[in-house]
């Protein structure tokens, strides 16, 4: 289900919201359950207009009966439920406050048509199954890593004897590979274990039927729950990094160690986890369906008849879940299926890099946004789920299309006739002395490459450090890394000059094993080092 598109999500919209003649969102609205003040925080949530100042309040206009909602958060009022195939447009428009007459048109004088708005940003949000791509984040275990080491230690007795290294990993105590590099100081992959071994046991023993369908009770006295239940995580696994760690939904810097391993604890605990049907789970994670933090009813945000029948009712739910989690999901299903998905990100979103020496948390700001606005100027951007600008961030860094390469060895043809090719770091840059540290000219780059015996000239050497994928120069960042106790790698010193790291890995050209010296043969006739892998 996580495959839904964006497109496909809209077709489900019975309630458009129009600025001018363009729809810039809509909602599924059915049985009148969502009212006026719901619909307003989820448009604050996903939608950044300018608001012209603070005497203006924002506002739908059904042009068809001249009726005028104003957006109100305290407003319980149903928001109308369109009859049969019915499809409800509204005009998104400002209305100026001291206009209290009944009908409205948009030509009036106490009417504000906008300009189209840019996407709401939220530091929380991060795409359907995608983790956070940054280097300090993508190292923690997770089950997936944990589940592959589980299959691994299962011997079938049919099998032959397995190879040194395998059987070597096989009886390590440690889930992951044995030379994995693990950011320690969040979590630690034996404190790790227990949480993830424990969570489906400890989820099912709390609560023994589907929190949505109410089935799932075994038959069997004292048998928990029937086949088919899972253990849901409200907020994933995959998303722990963005746990709300504290009552204002703030979400933990990344330079916070001790923050970071409490929102991924948190994900772990009983309290992030509810049982559900193993279908309405994919839906439950497909951000389909939802259940709301304070009065537990249920919403489908898509017209799919597996979802709606339980459209509206209560979830069953123990009493300790997490009241932030459940607002975590709901906010990231609104996001997920209310705004125009091909709107913009606001420019400040796109421009601001966070600063991780910075605030302890990100913060999501809380409240009635209609207040803050009144303190905005004219034409200023607003957004209740916006952080300060020393909070934001790019939507790219928690976005899985966020990945740089780094490739460790430069390619063979690159033309340097009296310029060397730096190849490690982010970028690829040109220096204007052969001689500068960390450069080597055109013609060792050949010899380097192919040559596994010829050592670089000592003016060549210079020392970097690998933490996952990321190449880090500065000694000082380094430095500072290792005393907040992440672990690096040095893929460029004395023993290897190439920018490689000291890890070998197996020959991948065609191969045939000799028994006289442990070498490889290749296609070429020279041999090259056999190496086993893991």
């Amino acid at each position: 289900m996580s495959g839904v598109t964006k497109e496909q999500r809209m077709q489900s919209w019975n309630v458009n919201f129009l600025v001018g003649r363009k729809c810039v969102a809509g909602v599924y609205q059915r049985g009148n359950l969502l009212n006026v003040g719901q619909v307003a925080k989820e448009l604050s949530l996903c939608l950044t207009f300018k608001v012209p100042d603070a005497t203006w309040e924002s506002a739908l206009l059904d042009t068809a009966s001249q009726r005028l909602i104003v957006l109100d958060f305290q407003n319980q009022q149903p928001l109308p439920t369109p009859q049969g195939n019915d499809i409800k447009d509204y005009s998104y428009v400002f209305h100026i406050a001291t206009c209290s007459k009944d009908a409205h048109t948009l030509t009036d004088q106490c009417i504000q048509r906008p300009s189209l708005p840019n996407k709401g940003f939220d530091p929380r949000y991060l795409e359907i199954g995608k983790q956070c791509l940054d280097e300090r984040l993508s190292l923690v275990p997770l089950r997936r890593i944990m589940a592959v080491k589980r299959r691994t230690t299962s011997a079938s007795p049919l099998s032959r004897s397995p190879s040194p290294a395998k059987a070597n990993l096989s009886h390590s105590p440690s889930p992951t590979r044995s030379d994995e590099p693990i950011p320690r100081t969040v979590i630690s992959v034996d404190e790790a274990r227990p949480y993830i071994n424990d969570f489906r046991s400890n989820v099912l023993a709390n609560q023994r039927c589907c929190a949505i369908s109410g089935k799932g009770k075994s038959w069997v006295t004292d048998g928990g729950v029937g086949p088919g239940i899972k253990a849901a995580h409200i907020i994933p696994q995959l998303h722990w990094n963005t746990f709300p760690v504290d009552d204002d939904r703030a979400i933990a810097s990344l330079s916070d160690i001790s923050l970071l391993k409490r929102a991924w604890i948190s994900t772990w605990e009983t309290a992030n986890g509810i049982p559900m049907l193993s279908h309405l789970h994919k839906c439950f994670n497909a951000r389909l369906i939802s259940i709301h933090p304070n009065t537990h009813i249920i919403r489908a945000f898509v017209n799919y008849d597996v979802i709606t029948d339980f459209h509206g009712q209560k979830a069953i739910l123990a009493r300790n879940i997490n009241q932030q989690a459940l607002q975590h999901h709901w906010d990231m299903c609104c996001l997920e299926n209310t705004p125009l998905w091909s709107l913009p990100y606001p420019p400040t979103a796109l421009g601001d890099i966070p600063d991780l020496g910075g605030p302890s948390s990100y913060s999501i700001p809380q409240g009635d946004p209609s207040k803050a606005r009144s303190t905005q100027a004219p034409d200023t951007q607003v957004s209740d789920s916006k952080v300060t600008d020393s909070q934001s961030s790019l939507p790219n860094l928690y976005n899985a299309s966020y990945a740089t390469a780094h490739p460790f060895s430069p390619p063979p043809s690159e033309p340097a006739s009296g310029e060397c090719m730096r190849w490690y770091g982010k970028d690829q840059s040109r220096a204007d002395e052969p001689s500068k540290q960390g450069c080597i000219n055109e013609g060792n780059i050949r010899d380097s490459v192919e040559n596994e015996d010829v050592p670089s000239q000592p003016r060549n050497r210079h020392v970097v450090w690998r933490q996952g994928s990321r190449i880090i120069e500065d000694a000082g960042e380094a430095q500072q890394l290792q005393e907040e106790g992440w672990l690096l790698e040095v893929i460029y010193n004395e023993e290897n000059d190439r920018g490689r790291s000291s890890e070998k890995r197996r020959c991948v050209a065609t191969e045939q094993y000799t028994e006289d010296d442990g070498h490889v043969q290749c296609r070429d006739g020279g041999k090259r080092q056999r190496l086993d892998t893991y």
